[in-house]
């Protein structure tokens, strides 16, 4: 039988590399902090790897795969099943024949379906503030998240498929001392707008996720 364990002969700490193999420096990084069962962080230490370039769209991402692994993680796939990254279609009909080269595209980021209720979430993670301030209120959700929202929900629309005719539809960000969890039914689709407190205990957001994720659970 093959034993499978931590090499013996190797030495991180004498290897040198060079501006050619960085890349291999921080594969060999992450894989030492895998075995270790480590978590890196910010703070001062004795290991350097590369700094992440933290932009908006890093950032956004990086929420989006932790609340899709998050389901996947907790939520039981005999009950649940999960959807990432889907494309969705127009419904065309009398099309010319270039309107394809100029209909944008549409990929949600999660779509969630209880397999009992046969009702479907479809999630759409942001983040960034969930609202501004307009020219008559101080605090208002923002019309371009709306309105995509509104296109993920109403372009599906199919008799063939029941739940795409009620779905449900969240805009899900991440604040920091807020919670916010309003919601509203339009044209038989209810939208959700709801955040999540990262300064909270683990335990809490755990809790405070999964309440809202499973809000489409039967009745």
């Amino acid at each position: 039988m093959l034993k499978i364990g931590q090499s013996t002969h190797y030495n991180y700490l004498t290897d040198y590399f060079d501006q050619s193999g960085k890349q291999d420096k921080t594969l060999l990084t992450l894989c030492r902090l895998i075995f270790n069962l480590a978590i890196p962080t910010e703070l001062a230490g004795v290991h350097q790897v590369e700094q992440v370039k933290k932009t908006d769209h890093w950032l956004r991402r990086l929420f989006e795969k932790a609340v899709v692994g998050f389901c996947r993680a907790n939520l039981n796939s005999n009950d649940w099943k999960t959807s990432t990254g889907k494309r969705l279609y127009w419904q065309q009909e009398q099309a010319s024949s270039g309107i394809k080269n100029f209909l944008p595209n549409m990929q949600t980021d999660l779509i969630i379906e209880h397999r009992n209720c046969n009702h479907r979430l479809i999630i759409d993670t942001k983040c960034t503030s969930i609202h501004h301030q307009s020219r008559y209120k101080n605090k208002v959700f923002k019309s371009s998240h709306i309105y995509q929202l509104y296109a993920y929900l109403r372009s599906q629309e199919n008799a063939a498929d029941p739940p795409s005719c009620n779905a449900t539809g969240m805009l899900l960000y991440p604040v920091i001392n807020d919670t916010i969890n309003e919601y509203v039914t339009i044209q038989n689709h209810q939208f959700r707008f709801c955040t999540i407190d990262l300064s909270q205990e683990s335990s809490l957001i755990r809790k405070n996720l999964l309440n809202l994720l499973c809000h489409c659970r039967c009745s």
